[in-house]
């Protein structure tokens, strides 16, 4: 999805990554985390998501809205 690293993806859709309505990579900051997991994530933050555009925002929208943690 993000066309950066396969891991990438995979943190995604585990939801410790969102993307942000800027199309910035974050990190999931309602998820707890191990600091050797932080460490990854935080080694990706910051990239530019090539796949979000005007048609997959909503895509994106639900993935950030719906990731909370209870």
């Amino acid at each position: 999805m993000f066309g950066i690293a396969n891991e990438g993806d995979d943190f995604f859709e585990k939801g410790y990554l969102i993307v942000n309505q800027s199309g910035v990579i974050q990190i999931n900051e309602e998820m707890t985390y191990s600091s050797e997991l932080h460490s990854v994530l935080n080694s990706l933050t910051g990239k530019r998501c090539s796949h979000l555009k005007q048609e997959t925002e909503d895509f994106f929208s639900y993935k950030r809205n719906s990731l909370k943690q209870d």
